[in-house]
């Protein structure tokens, strides 16, 4: 297992120290052991090869995957964190439209599509007080699938607050992919300012949608018709009043056998 560590400074003024590591076989453990151990609010460990669980499956040959876990202390309340993960999920497309020609949008709540192809995807794991409403931290995992839209010239230069100057294009793509993040986040950390979603609001691929979603057990057909401040789907059934949704996991996965009682 190869490591490399880069201290910095994220647009903020925070101190980031970045941790390159591969291979692992997760990126979320190695880094929640170091959380476990009183690591600093902004430690990032960056992988590009993981052997075990892969949150993008099915990588084609060819293809390249960048894995970003985060270290964070927030001073928020627990209700809150879904916003990270909406945060994450907005860096991951300003990191791909940067990067590449590819048309990205969001599937709530953190799954990043290129056409019909999820390329990307943003999860939280936090570990919460005695108290039950605050973290002692929270772990953001960024996954990004690099494909052959993402190639480029190896001596172009992307400038950043990290480095001046990066050699490989998966370190120039995780330099955006970090930089893109702390901004959004905090911006959102310190003024509380859900400014963001509109721009997350902007890519979601399901607005407007028909879905399904599950409730007591039963399949029922619903139009998406926003999300709102706390970043939470809304839905409106063919029968009834508006639903909100407060995770995916909600939210009828279509590859599943299909059951007689959809509603």
């Amino acid at each position: 297992m190869a490591s490399k560590i880069i201290s910095s400074r994220s647009p903020g003024g925070r101190l980031l120290t970045i941790e390159w590591v591969d291979p692992l076989p997760s990126p979320t453990a190695y880094l929640e052991e170091i959380a476990r151990h009183d690591g600093h609010d902004g430690y990032v460990v960056v992988a590009e090869e993981i052997t075990g669980y892969d949150p993008l499956p099915q990588k084609k040959e060819g293809e390249g995957s960048l894995h970003v876990s985060i270290l964070l202390r927030p001073a928020m309340p627990a209700s809150r964190s879904m916003m990270l993960t909406a945060i994450g999920a907005l860096a991951l497309v300003r990191t791909a439209r940067r990067h590449s020609s590819l048309d990205v949008g969001i599937r709530w709540v953190g799954d990043v599509y290129a056409g019909k192809q999820r390329i990307a995807n943003a999860t939280t794991k936090g570990s919460l007080r005695s108290d039950g409403h605050s973290f002692r931290y929270v772990l953001v995992n960024l996954s990004l699938r690099t494909t052959d839209a993402f190639a480029g010239s190896l001596s172009e230069v992307v400038k950043s607050v990290f480095s001046p100057y990066r050699e490989t294009k998966a370190e120039r793509i995780a330099d955006t992919l970090i930089n893109e993040f702390f901004t959004l986040y905090e911006s959102f950390a310190t003024s509380e300012s859900n400014a963001f979603l509109d721009e997350y609001r902007e890519r979601s691929l399901l607005r407007g949608k028909r879905i399904r979603f599950l409730k007591n057990g039963k399949r029922v057909r619903a139009t998406v018709i926003g999300i709102d401040d706390s970043t939470r789907l809304v839905v409106t059934p063919r029968r009834g009043e508006s639903v909100v949704l407060h995770s995916a996991s909600e939210l009828y996965d279509p590859s599943r056998p299909r059951k007689k009682s959809e509603g």
